[in-house]
């Protein structure tokens, strides 16, 4: 978004999470090395291909901790884990541990999923606190007193 200080350029990685964990910087396009938005998608591969071809854990895990290194603030990221298959709630529960044990003050977690219909997938979400930006922290700070949690201010 060229209004907010970015390049209006996107680029797409389909690399499976390799390029957030290597050690070359992450260009957002702007000649920046941080990036506003990181999606997700874990499971099975799309288009219903070979089974075989699925995320796993430790990778995902991995991905998710290079995300948040690349992460500006007041960016974004998506993590959509399907828990229907060998493994699958294993890797969601493991990007909760890590999403949860996130510093309120530069991160806030968050997880929805559908309550009444099994094997849905569960959408985790990590935004990226950002002090110039009143607006979401007092969004924030709704969401965190509807559900009775401690202040982050």
């Amino acid at each position: 978004d060229e209004g907010n200080g970015g390049s209006g350029s996107v680029t797409f990685s389909l690399d499976r999470g390799r390029q957030l964990s290597t050690s070359e910087p992450v260009s957002s396009g702007g000649g920046g090395d941080h990036v506003g938005v990181v999606c997700f998608n874990l499971g099975y591969l799309p288009g219903g291909g070979d089974k075989g071809i699925m995320t796993r854990r430790v990778s995902t895990v991995s991905a998710v901790q290079a995300a948040l290194r690349v992460l500006r603030p007041g960016g974004v990221i998506t993590v959509v884990g399907y828990t229907g298959h060998e493994g699958g709630w294993e890797e969601v529960e493991a990007v909760m541990e890590l999403v949860s044990s996130l510093d309120p003050r530069q991160f806030t977690a968050t997880n929805h999923t559908v309550v009444n219909r099994a094997n849905c997938p569960q959408l985790i979400a990590v935004h990226g606190e950002d002090s110039r930006d009143s607006r979401r922290r007092m969004v924030n700070d709704c969401i965190m007193e509807s559900l009775a949690c401690d202040s982050l201010v």
